[in-house]
């Protein structure tokens, strides 16, 4: 008889051998190691820099999670074992090193976390490529570089990326505007109305807030719509464009509503909401925008899958002869 722990426990087993098959862990150890070192460090540094912010690492961890997630999906389809390195993928992995060892020596005198964030980065990164190869890297280092970079300097680039999307947010939604002949004008990242009134395009306002949710989402939706890698790509660096339009819409709305309805629009609840649906818009029109790409054909996806169990019976045949 086994006791319901046992039976838990097992079921527990089971599922984790399900997604990673026991033949292939001993493979796959190394990265899921690097993945846990490095996510574990992304965790501490999120904790020291959120200033009591909690949620606002959650996208980015996801998004990293998620790319560990498929990168091991991809570990299971290799066949008939995930990559290995070559001993020129390993010499490389040992420059890098070299170069992250450096980094902190070369940029001592600089007061920026960069220098000491990019050389755990490629740290990291060389970890990857020494034990698993090229592919691999190329797969986990999305994760790896969100993990040990962008994560424990997020301000930094917030602030780096946030002023331009406000300005190209601004000068498009009051061109729109003017074409609707509204009496409108903007200097800078500030709208002026008719009457002296005037609405400042503030971080909040940029839509930087919805953009690590929205690389999640549009991670996640490209996933839903398998393609070939390169439209693949192009699928997700849609999302840039499709992010930028959505806020101009936003802030015509939020101009035409002030208008009507007066500075109340301003407030928090309306300002969460027209967010919330700046978030909807953009999932959907993420969604539309695959479908001008050509999706993988099932014959390809067929001959994929089918051509490795064609080999691996190939060789039990031969083993058994």
């Amino acid at each position: 008889m086994t006791s319901p722990s046992d039976s838990s426990s097992n079921g527990t087993h089971a599922a984790i051998l399900g997604f990673l098959p026991k033949e292939k862990l001993a493979d796959c150890l190394p990265c899921i190691c690097i993945c846990i070192v490095a996510f574990i460090y992304a965790l501490v540094q999120a904790i020291r820099t959120c200033n009591g912010q909690w949620d606002s690492m959650v996208a980015s961890m996801l998004l990293a999670i998620a790319v560990v997630y498929f990168g091991l999906l991809r570990f299971v389809k290799e066949e008939p074992r995930p990559a290995t390195a070559s001993a020129a993928e390993r010499g490389a992995a040992w420059a890098l090193l070299l170069i992250a060892a450096a980094l902190p020596f070369v940029f001592a005198s600089t007061s920026s976390e960069l220098p000491h964030n990019t050389a755990i980065a490629l740290f990291a990164i060389a970890c990857m490529l020494f034990f698993h190869g090229w592919r691999a890297t190329l797969w986990m280092s999305p994760a790896l570089i969100i993990f040990c970079l962008f994560v424990p300097m997020r301000e930094q680039f917030i602030l780096l990326v946030s002023y331009p999307l406000r300005l190209i947010s601004t000068t498009l939604s009051v061109w729109i505007l003017k074409l609707c002949q509204i009496d409108i004008n903007y200097h800078l990242t500030t709208i002026t109305m008719p009457g002296a009134a005037q609405i400042v395009i503030t971080d909040a306002c940029s839509g930087i807030e919805q953009l690590e949710a929205m690389l999640l989402i549009g991670y996640l939706v490209i996933h839903m719509q398998p393609k070939p890698f390169i439209w693949s790509l192009c699928h997700y660096l849609f999302l840039l464009p499709i992010i930028i339009v959505s806020n101009s819409i936003r802030i015509i709305v939020t101009i035409l509503l002030f208008k009507a309805i007066g500075p109340v629009v301003l407030e928090n609840t309306w300002h969460a909401m027209l967010g919330y649906c700046l978030v909807l818009a953009c999932s959907l029109l993420m969604w539309y925008a695959g479908l001008l790409f050509p999706a993988e054909t099932p014959a390809a996806s067929t001959a994929k899958n089918a051509q490795p169990s064609d080999n691996s019976s190939a060789n039990r045949e031969a083993n058994h002869e």
